[in-house]
Formats: structure tokens, C-alpha cells, sequence
């Protein structure tokens, strides 16, 4: 008796498609792997999430095979050049709001290190907003408030008659 074949489709639980793609990707690495190991083959496996994140598996390593790809196929394959293009713009975006991030990091923890950090020592980054009730919302709230004051002072000019005048058009509703 053989097995059943299953039916092959798009599972539609946003929740059980990453649990799937996840563990199916660990699967994934592995057969590579083992292709690679018992034929002495090289392997390359790129996959992207529904997320848009990349996920890479090489032996020897993914750039070592891409490379010999290329030099194979004369490297002016159209779809080749698209994905790595596609590939190195997500990398660069990606740097790009890590400088971001970093930056702001920087800035509030400064002001949290002059007092601006929500009490409790705790770093404003560093809480989950999502988990917050109201009153801890509105508390979050007033720290941003009086950190975008102190910001704006320091700053000077513009910055400052505009956190004067009470115009709350960047601030979220609440």
C-alpha cells in the first residue's frame, strides 16, 4: 500500500502558513544539504517570505554558487539580473531604516538618560505598544509629548513654535 497523495494548496491561516513555510524551510535546507553532501554537488536555495525577508542556504556558500551560475550562463540571463537587483534594493532599504533606527535609538536614549524615558528606567524603545492599556498609553503618550518639546527647544526656530502652538498633526490619535 502506498501512500495518499495530497492535495497541494494555498494554506489560507495567515498563523499556519508561517508555522509551515518556517519548518518547511528548515526541511528545505536540509535536503539541500544532504544533496550536496552525498553528490558533491553545489547548492543554492533562496526563498522569500510572504513577509518579503530572504532566507539563503549554500554549500559551499550562496554567493560561491550564484557566482558559478553566472560565470555558466554568461551572467546576462534578464531574470538573473531582476533578482539581484530586487535582492540588493530590500538590502539596501534594509541598512537604510537600520540607520534609521539606530538614529532614533541614539536621540531617545539621550533623553531617556536625561529623564525623558517613561519612568521605571525602562527605554521607550523598547516597549510593545500593543500590549499597553489606556492609561499606559496616554503616560506614552505624555512622555513623546514632552520629549518632542524638549527636542523642539533644543532645536529652536520652526521646532519650537510649532510644539508651542499645541499642533499635534504628527502625534497619533490615542
Amino acid at each position: 500500500m502506498g501512500r495518499t497523495k495530497l492535495e497541494i494548496k494555498k494554506i489560507e491561516d495567515k498563523a499556519r502558513r508561517q508555522t509551515t513555510f518556517t519548518k518547511r524551510r528548515q526541511g528545505l535546507y536540509k535536503k539541500a544539504g544532504e544533496l550536496a553532501t552525498k553528490c558533491g554537488a553545489q547548492v543554492a536555495v533562496i526563498a522569500f517570505s510572504n513577509a518579503g525577508n530572504v532566507f539563503a542556504y549554500g554549500h559551499p556558500a550562496v554567493n560561491t554558487v550564484l557566482r558559478r551560475y553566472e560565470a555558466a550562463t554568461g551572467g546576462s540571463g534578464e531574470g538573473g539580473r531582476a533578482v539581484r537587483e530586487e535582492i540588493e534594493s530590500k538590502y539596501r532599504e534594509s541598512v537604510a531604516k537600520l540607520e534609521a533606527e539606530r538614529r532614533v535609538e541614539e536621540i531617545l536614549g539621550r533623553a531617556a538618560a536625561e529623564g525623558g524615558g517613561g519612568g521605571g528606567g525602562r527605554p521607550l524603545w523598547s516597549v510593545e505598544v500593543e500590549k499597553l492599556g489606556f492609561d499606559e498609553l496616554e503616560k506614552l503618550r505624555a512622555t513623546m509629548e514632552e520629549m518632542k518639546r524638549r527636542l523642539a527647544a533644543r532645536d529652536g526656530g520652526i521646532a519650537a513654535a510649532e510644539a508651542d502652538s499645541g499642533d499635534d498633526r504628527d502625534m497619533p490619535a490615542v
